[in-house]
């Protein structure tokens, strides 16, 4: 009794001195790794910091680098180039309240960083320098609580004042007195109280005074256990209970005590020299100290004061990939930044509730083999791992050591084969395993030996022998291979065949599971469900959806409303409700990260976790949403297998191609961190566009401009962005939208850019979000403003000016009319006086000729002479009725012209005058008084040239716009006048008359021709009407107006 009891406390004070063994598994850390594999300037990581906008900036030997989650951006130093850094060497970095970022560098001075144009202002020893500093050898900088920048070089720590422009220095006065070549400032921190604290190499702990300048020294005394415990300090740090925690470099962490003003000392590991250099410490929100030393990284429980380390392992890729912890940093999402001299090592902190057992057979921490096909726990606490190629792996959670059960070909007794598919155990703790060619296994656990069952001893290589899974079920077991189903009796050793389909040979098996009716549950490789009725081996067979039949059922999970989930191998998720025999199908589409799913587990909430080949997933019945879990979440891969175990005490366990995993469902919170969205970068055809320079697009840079403004010339249009979170980036689903260009957000996945060609001229505004780790999208964005000019002849200053043009022309065009109105008009007045001119020239020229003739007549007939004054006071009427024109219709001309030929007849009565007028000619317009000279110069010409008696003929036509008027008298005409035009072929002042007269009113548009032909002489006048396209002048004293010439 009191030896078991001595045994119980023994063990217990175990557990209570080395917590570590519960608390390593539970808190296996998994890092990300960030070197210049990746694109870091450099491996050797002296700071890191995060700034108000999200950006991770990483200081190294070789240049500075802001990280966005997804790419660097190296800063180095420029060869005089005075907006570049001034050293490659960065020792520290800090963002004031102010938001300026203060760059510390070995061998350069202090450098301030201008977001708004991504370059830096330098602060050194130069006399040139804005404000002159004692070295340029930075080691710290810090912002006190009044918001004055203290900074630390190797011999003095200064404050600086960026208004003022002023510097003060304190170098401590034991610095003075010993050589500075072995007394340097290493570390500057300050604590609540406002006390200013700095760290020597060689010196000890200092702490200013700034009121009185003075230094008070705290060294290392051998005589002393209560003093610092080395003099070289290499960090300092006040945790949240505000406690100060010194690091140093040969005596571990040091813990100070205000009230006593002594310090307690904690050895992460004495037997390691390497252990007890501290060089950073960081406080966790448990209370818990991270500390780096050059031996990995300890998490030191203040509480139990216990160390658990973590060191670089070469057989584990996700560790630590460096043991000298250089800075260490916590950003605002609670991720944690190690800095060592291979680069970056950064902790998910949500990566905690997934338990990793990874391959690595060394010293039997690890399985002997990568790929885990099926995982049991037994009744007795072991875990059992069914390799693809290493047999059957054992895990011993309480000694953390796997045993391999392997294939052994002298052994009759060994595990058949080494590729094992199933694995599971019966009510009396034995182990029934199925394996590839190996046949069907029995373990019995007392004797620790395997015993062999074939489908087939004599056909050992078909693939009857080729066991996918197999199921436990009283005193039988159901074997599912490659060629069909079989029951296996226990008592027997004899296998029988369950014939599923007519073509059961080539049926291979993939699930059989049991309800909670009994019922055997079999799926094989296609889309049918088999229930078999284990009490008279009946058979039912249930057909999925059309749209998944040609998908594999890979998995089927019984709920606690004894509804079946279905795992398909293409499509998606199946709910099948027993009650109505309803199908529910859940793809990619709704959230799924594959539609291959391969096992399924339900939690006790009935949350459904599915293992799928492209990660985890879990899945809420009552609101269908999917939450997904990947490698950046812990997962040690991506890809998993059909091995899933749900423990008695709810820990589950998920098999895959690189190990298996475990986690309990509760402890998984979402984390519902919603990053910022930077833009990184805007091109234009491709192109970065730079900041400043002559006519700059961009003043300041993009992350931090608020505005664009653009010219039509800018047609494609590039934006680039980033959300700042650096857990699980390759997750993050973005969105973006140019408002007044489109109305909908673009969702584009994983894609981190938008490009748009060819916005026309306005305004718009480009925003883009994106998801946070629980996949929803928030409520604010980040957008910027862009201002597309037009051309110029677009804008409304050229309208303007347009439209003034066009009105100006229209005025100027107007005048110009008015003025050829004018000008026609003085024309057409001048022309119609020359025409009354003319006209009065020929009115008394008939009048002397006809009132000789009345003379005549009245000596010789005294009736004639009375008919002839009729006549001719009718032609008078007419000539007064046209006395103030210049043109007449051609009918009016015809009717004076008879009249005119009457007078001449009751003077000679042989003469014979005839008319042809076409009468579409009538209405033509012509010269007034044009008709009767013609006749009148025909008989005065004829009778001179003929004996015989006259005969006129006036032939007058209007044809195709011509208007011809031919008036012939029959004689002869003097050959030298044939064939001569207008001025050159006239008789007399009346043709002269008749001809100015055309021409005045129709210029070059008529012809007039005097010609003899075949003993007749013609007088023929052609207008073209159509081309000339005449007006008619009405006078009354001025022109009023004009009208067509033909009405």
């Amino acid at each position: 009794m009191y030896k078991y009891y001595f045994l119980c406390i023994f063990v217990l004070s175990v557990f209570l001195w080395f917590p570590s063994l519960s608390f390593s598994i539970e808190y296996e850390l998994r890092f990300k790794h960030l070197t210049i594999d990746q694109g870091l300037s450099g491996n050797k990581v002296n700071t890191i910091y995060q700034d108000t906008q999200g950006f991770i900036w990483i200081g190294t030997n070789e240049g500075l680098n802001r990280y966005d989650g997804y790419e660097f951006k190296i800063y180095d130093k420029g060869v005089n180039d005075p907006k570049k850094l001034s050293d490659d060497f960065i020792q520290y970095i800090l963002e004031d309240s102010q938001g300026r970022l203060w760059i510390g560098t070995g061998n350069g001075g202090l450098n301030l960083y201008d977001r708004a144009t991504d370059t830096f202002t330098y602060l050194t020893t130069d006399s040139s320098s804005e404000i002159q500093l004692s070295s340029n050898a930075l080691r710290a900088i810090i912002e006190g609580a009044d918001g004055k920048i203290w900074i630390a070089t190797e011999f003095s720590i200064e404050q600086i004042d960026l208004q003022r422009k002023t510097s003060e220095s304190y170098i401590p006065d034991h610095f003075l007195n010993n050589r500075k070549d072995i007394l340097t400032i290493t570390c500057l921190f300050e604590d609540k109280d406002n006390n200013l604290w700095f760290g020597t190499a060689g010196a000890g702990l200092c702490l200013f005074d700034k009121e009185k300048h003075t230094f008070t020294y705290f060294r290392h005394d051998p005589a002393n256990p209560g003093s610092i415990s080395d003099d070289d300090v290499r960090c300092i740090y006040e945790d949240n209970d505000g406690v100060l925690w010194v690091g140093t470099y040969n005596g571990g962490l040091n813990r100070y005590n205000t009230q006593t003003k002594s310090f307690t000392h904690f050895y992460p590991d004495r037997e390691v020299q390497e252990s007890l250099t501290v060089k950073s410490l960081l406080c966790d929100d448990q209370g818990r100290l991270w500390v780096g030393t050059r031996n990995g990284l300890f998490l030191f429980d203040k509480t139990r004061q216990q160390f658990q380390h973590f060191k670089h392992d070469i057989f584990n890729p996700t560790g630590l990939n460096n043991n000298n912890i250089q800075v260490i940093f916590k950003d605002r999402r609670g991720d944690y930044w190690f800095g060592t001299k291979e680069g970056v090592n950064f902790l998910n902190t949500t990566n905690r509730p997934f338990i990793h057992y990874r391959a690595g057979a060394y010293n039997r921490r690890g399985l002997n083999h990568k790929t885990v096909a099926a995982i049991y726990e037994d009744r007795f606490g072991y875990i059992w791992f069914a390799t693809v190629e290493g047999g059957l792996n054992r895990f011993d959670s309480k000694k953390r050591t796997y045993t391999y059960f392997t294939h052994k070909a002298d052994d009759p007794y060994s595990i058949g084969s080494n590729n094992v598919n199933s694995v599971i155990g019966d009510d009396k703790g034995n182990l029934w395993i199925g394996t590839f060619q190996g046949g069907l296994n029995f373990f019995d656990r007392k004797s620790k030996r395997f015993y062999r069952y074939k489908i087939n001893p004599n056909k050992p290589l078909i693939l009857q022998q080729a066991i996918n899974t197999v199921m436990v079920d009283g005193d039988y077991v159901w074997v599912g291979t490659e060629s069909g189903l079989y029951r296996f009796n226990i008592t027997l050793k004899k296998f029988t065949r369950f014939k599923l389909t007519e073509r059961d040979d080539s049926f291979s098996i993939r699930c059989i599971v049991k309800d909670s009716v009994g019922e055997i549950l079999v799926s094989g490789n296609d889309s049918r469900l088999f229930v078999i009725n284990p009490s008279d081996l009946s058979l039912n067979t249930y057909k999925l959806p059309t749209s998944t039949k040609y998908s594999i059922i890979t998995e089927v999970k019984e709920d606690i409303h004894s509804n079946l989930w279905i795992g398909t191998r293409g499509g998606g998720l199946i709910f099948f409700n027993r009650k109505n025999s309803s199908f529910t199908i859940y793809t990619k589409k709704d959230g799924l990260p594959s539609n291959i799913l391969l096992g399924i587990l339900i939690d006790e909430n009935e949350n459904l976790w599915i293992g799928t080949t492209y990660g985890l997933s879990k899945f809420n019945p009552k609101t269908k949403k999917f939450t997904n879990f990947y490698k950046e979440n812990g997962l040690p891969s991506n890809e998993f297998t059909s091995a899933r175990f749900k423990s008695l005490s709810g820990e589950m366990f998920f098999g895959g191609i690189n190990g298996a995993t475990s986690f309990r469902p509760k402890e998984i919170k979402e984390n519902n961190f919603v990053p910022h969205v930077v833009l990184t970068d805007f091109q234009i055809f491709n192109h970065s566009v730079p900041i400043g320079g002559k006519n700059p697009i961009l003043t300041r840079h993009i992350s931090v401009a608020k505005k664009i403004n653009l010219t039509y010339r800018h047609s494609v249009l590039t934006f680039t962005f980033s959300a700042l979170n650096f857990a699980s980036n390759d997750q993050i689903q973005y969105a973006y939208i140019m408002e007044g260009f489109e109305q909908d957000w673009n969702y584009v996945g994983t894609r981190r850019f938008a490009t748009y060609t060819n916005l026309n001229p306005g305004v718009y505004t480009f925003r883009v979000k994106a998801t946070g780790n629980g996949g929803l999208w928030p409520q604010e964005d980040t957008s910027i403003l862009i201002t597309i000019a037009p051309p110029f002849w677009e804008t409304w200053w050229f309208r303007m000016v347009i439209a003034f043009a066009v009105l100006l022309t229209l005025w100027h065009f107007a005048m110009y009319l008015k003025q050829k109105r004018d000008l026609l008009k003085t024309k057409a007045l001048v022309n119609i006086t020359q025409l009354k001119l003319f006209r009065n020239q020929m009115n008394p020229h008939f009048l002397l000729n006809t009132f000789s003739a009345i003379r005549a007549l009245v000596l010789i007939d005294k009736n004639q002479a009375w008919n002839m004054i009729s006549e001719l006071s009718e032609y008078f009427r007419y000539v007064l009725h046209n006395y103030n024109r210049v043109e007449a219709s051609l009918n009016d001309e015809i009717d004076a012209a008879r009249n005119y030929i009457n007078i001449q007849r009751l003077l000679d009565d042989t003469l014979e005058v005839t008319f042809t007028v076409d009468e579409s000619s009538r209405e033509c317009i012509v010269p007034a008084f044009i008709l009767q000279p013609l006749i009148e110069n025909a008989i005065k010409h004829g009778s001179r040239t003929l004996s015989l008696p006259l005969t006129i003929h006036v032939h007058i036509s209007y044809t195709n716009g011509i208007l011809s008027i031919d008036v012939s008298n029959s004689g002869n005409l003097d050959r030298g006048e044939v064939g001569k035009n207008r001025d050159d072929n006239v008789h007399g002042t009346s043709i002269i008359n008749i001809n100015k007269r055309l021409h005045i009113m129709f210029d070059n548009h008529y012809t007039f021709e005097l010609y003899g032909e075949n003993g007749w002489v013609h007088a023929k006048i052609c207008i073209e009407y159509e081309k000339n396209n005449l007006f008619k002048l009405l006078e009354n004293d001025s022109v009023k107006t004009a009208q067509p010439l033909i009405r």
